[in-house]
């Protein structure tokens, strides 16, 4: 069964592209992830020159609203999964660019990571004025 299901893992890795193949998809995901995200106000922690397509690191905007719980709640709700930051010091997030995941799958998340921020926005800016 090993044998087989490894078999089956590299004719798909290899229908793929093979490594390049499969770099151009995470940086395809990426680069959607970091513009969309960047549009509404999130920005990427790590340098242009050492940033992975594999995961990118985000920090919390200003203005003290964002409520990482609040938000994982909202996506995990809908089957999407986001990791709170653990490698730096400044409050962030990351998220995940890998994976058997299509373009779509990744506008899917966005679509619901932009409704959620545009929902909770004001309600946690409320909060935190007050």
């Amino acid at each position: 069964h090993c044998l087989a299901a490894m078999d089956a893992a590299l004719d798909e890795y290899l229908s793929l592209g093979g490594q390049s193949g499969r770099l151009a998809a995470y940086q395809a995901n990426a680069k959607l992830v970091q513009d969309r995200l960047g549009a509404l106000g999130f920005e990427c922690l790590i340098p242009v020159a050492s940033r992975s397509a594999v995961i990118l690191t985000f920090g919390v905007p200003q203005g003290g609203w964002f409520d990482f719980d609040v938000l994982y709640d909202r996506l995990a709700a809908q089957g999407y999964y986001l990791y709170p930051g653990k490698l730096t010091h400044t409050p962030s997030f990351r998220v995940g660019c890998i994976g058997d995941l299509s373009e779509a799958d990744f506008e899917g998340m966005l679509n619901a990571f932009e409704a959620a921020v545009h929902d909770l926005r004001p309600v946690l800016e409320q909060s935190a004025a007050s």
